[in-house]
């Protein structure tokens, strides 16, 4: 059984003073540096949470501008291409048309040429049938 003496009494109170100094010691001030812990660290989970959505946020509009970029250059590219095909039909187009053009002057000299050469061929005629029959009458043939 306990019996209720003055050195229960004095453990009790000493008891007590140890509380109130380990408390006022120990523990208060380990509470606020665990309160003060735990306050960084949700103010910096919150702060990464913030940051990491920014970063979503830039790299979305980084992805959006860099697919925009890659757009506008294949636009460019293709126009540039297709510039480049119309500027190759065009040369193309003026150097057939400078062909055709030669084709026609010199068809054109070539049947002057021919229209001349057939107003002299009446006046040849009598000297090629003299020519061949002399060749006839002296070869035997015209070969």
């Amino acid at each position: 059984m306990i019996a209720l003496n003055l050195t229960l009494v004095i453990q009790f109170v000493l008891f007590l003073l140890f509380l109130w100094g380990t408390n006022k010691m120990v523990f208060r001030p380990l509470l606020k540096t665990m309160d003060a812990r735990k306050a960084k660290i949700e103010g910096d989970r919150a702060t990464a949470e913030t940051e990491t959505r920014e970063v979503h946020e830039l790299d979305a509009t980084y992805t959006k501008r860099l697919a925009s970029a890659h757009q506008a250059s294949a636009k460019r590219l293709h126009q540039a291409r297709q510039e480049v095909h119309q500027r190759i039909r065009d040369a193309l187009d003026e150097r057939k048309r400078r062909a055709d053009a030669e084709v026609a002057a010199d068809r054109a000299a070539m049947d002057a040429n021919i229209a001349e050469e057939r107003k002299k061929f009446p006046g040849l005629l009598p000297g090629i049938v003299d020519a061949m029959g002399r060749q006839v009458d002296t070869e035997g043939s015209l070969l």
